[in-house]
């Protein structure tokens, strides 16, 4: 049980200093999802390396859109490095059909996505992105395996979140 505390006190802390990072950081003026992914990525890299190839062309998204998939992207860097001990890491988004597609692949460790510890074992993260990408129509998928790295993939819409709400 010490154990079991232990992990949800360090991830609550964790998500404590995300959710503080959330509250002071929207799209500079300017700004495109490029840049914001890899200045919300940076802190989380511990000498790993991040490759972007983000292609939504000139699009400018509303806050709450480019929000939300910062946040979601930036805890699947978080995870690969933390967890997987990734060494580069692989960001990637898209026009794809009427909406954006986006995945984070890395070269970590892998893991069993069926035993994946959730919000019970005090891991909120993926659940928190998760949340996000469903208020944009989204779905998150893991696919993993011990040893192959990691990927996490959804796909959004901006038109499908409720009016002035912001994640």
């Amino acid at each position: 049980k010490v154990d079991i505390a232990s992990v949800s006190l360090h991830s609550c802390l964790s998500q404590l200093r995300d959710n503080l990072w959330d509250l002071r950081n929207g799209l500079a003026a300017g700004e495109n999802l490029a840049d914001a992914i890899a200045k919300a990525a940076k802190p989380h890299l511990h000498g790993a390396s991040l490759h972007l190839d983000i292609d939504t062309g000139e699009r400018r998204f509303s806050e709450s859109f480019a929000h939300a998939v910062v946040c979601a992207v930036r805890e699947g860097v978080i995870n690969a490095v933390r967890h997987g001990g990734a060494r580069n890491v692989f960001v990637s988004g898209s026009r794809s059909g009427d909406g954006f597609a986006f995945s984070v692949r890395d070269d970590g460790c892998g893991f069993d996505v069926a035993a994946c510890p959730g919000v019970d074992e005090g891991h909120f993260g993926l659940q928190g992105a998760r949340e996000r990408i469903r208020m944009f129509g989204g779905e998150l998928e893991l696919e993993s395996e011990p040893g192959k790295g990691t990927a996490m993939r959804f796909a959004v819409r901006e038109e499908q979140a409720p009016k002035g709400d912001d994640p």
